[in-house]
C-alpha cells in the first residue's frame, strides 16, 4: 500500500458524488451551486474575453491538461453560460 493515498475502497463515496454532480471526465462541467452562485451578465463577459483569447493549450482547475484544441473545450465547458445546448456536449475532448 502506497502510503501517500488512501485506499481505493475509500474513494467511492467521492467518485459517486463527483458523478452525480456532474463535474467527471470525459463532460465535466461547474457543479450546479456554483452556476447558481455566478450565473450572470459578468461571467458571461468574462468567458466571452476568455474564448476571445483562442486559447490551443488550457488546464482547468482540477482537471486535465489538454495540449491542443484549447478553444474548444473553453467552448464546451463554459456552454451553460453562453447558451450553447447540447450539441456541444458531444465535442471531442482530445
Amino acid at each position: 500500500m502506497n502510503p501517500t493515498y488512501p485506499p481505493l475502497d475509500t474513494l467511492k463515496p467521492v467518485a459517486e458524488n463527483l458523478w452525480i454532480g456532474g463535474v467527471q471526465h470525459p463532460d465535466g462541467q461547474t457543479p450546479s451551486d456554483l452556476r447558481r452562485s455566478f450565473a450572470g451578465p459578468q461571467l458571461r463577459a468574462a468567458v466571452e474575453r476568455m474564448r476571445a483569447w483562442q486559447p490551443e493549450r488550457i488546464i482547468f482547475a482540477h482537471g486535465r491538461w489538454l495540449e491542443r484544441n484549447g478553444t474548444a473545450a473553453l467552448r464546451r465547458a463554459f456552454r451553460w453560460v453562453v447558451g450553447e445546448g447540447a450539441a456541444q456536449r458531444d465535442a471531442p475532448v482530445v
